[in-house]
């Protein structure tokens, strides 16, 4: 059993009184926090558009795949859909999505999308037996219902363009993955090549950049554009 409010106090406590944290960790504790909120606070509304701004600067995948669980937790489907997909498009390493995968995979069918159900299904299903995991007893079940021959791979590649279509289809900020192609370490910018061929080169500037350890020329990353709802 969860207790929220120790949690939250924990938090506060080494919140305040740490003066300097190893690493990150002032990070992990203030998300920490922030989510216990959404739990013990009586505007709970109020708590999670907190916790959603705390995470919308953060850019991780765990952190996004948790506030959709809270969305999806209250049936607001669509939110929980949206940020389960953005977290998704944050982690390119498979064993670390698995779980999300199954999530992803009730939240379609849930939607309304049948077929994006089973694709997602499937693809958890197919990397936990190749990796051995164990399964749970529904999971177990949507495998009888779907009684899927796992003879072909999950076409991954589909799932995260699946992802990046519903993300910019109902978000003001479009998803784009790309290159570093170029870097001015003196003055701060660089270029990203879209992947998708577009003729335009992307500017950014070195502070609006999260985490600078992609900041390399050739890095793969992921990145935001927020487009201006009057065009």
């Amino acid at each position: 059993m969860n207790d929220y409010n120790k949690c939250f106090e924990i938090c506060e406590q080494a919140l305040n009184e740490v003066e300097r944290f190893h690493y990150r960790n002032h990070i992990w504790i203030t998300e920490r926090k922030l989510y216990c909120s959404c739990f013990i606070d009586e505007n709970y509304e109020d708590a999670l558009d907190k916790y959603r701004k705390f995470i919308e600067k953060q850019q991780k995948c765990y952190m996004f795949h948790k506030l959709s669980n809270l969305y999806y937790s209250r049936s607001k489907i669509k939110e929980g859909l949206v940020y389960g997909c953005k977290a998704l498009l944050l982690e390119n390493d498979i064993p670390k999505v698995i779980n999300l995968l199954e999530d992803l995979a009730y939240y379609w069918r849930e939607y309304g999308n049948a077929e994006n159900a089973r694709k997602f299904f499937y693809a958890c299903i197919k990397y936990r037996t190749e990796r051995g995991w164990k399964f749970s007893q529904e999971l177990r079940y949507e495998m009888q219902q779907y009684n899927f021959s796992l003879e072909s791979g999950p076409n991954y590649n589909e799932l995260i363009t699946i992802a990046k279509q519903f993300v910019n289809n109902n978000s003001l900020i479009k998803v784009q993955k790309g290159i570093i192609i170029k870097l001015d370490k003196n003055r701060k910018f660089g270029f990203i090549k879209i992947s998708n061929n577009a003729t335009n080169n992307i500017y950014f500037n070195f502070k609006n950049v999260l985490d600078k350890k992609i900041l390399y020329k050739n890095s793969k990353v992921v990145f935001e554009v927020i487009v201006n709802n009057r065009i």
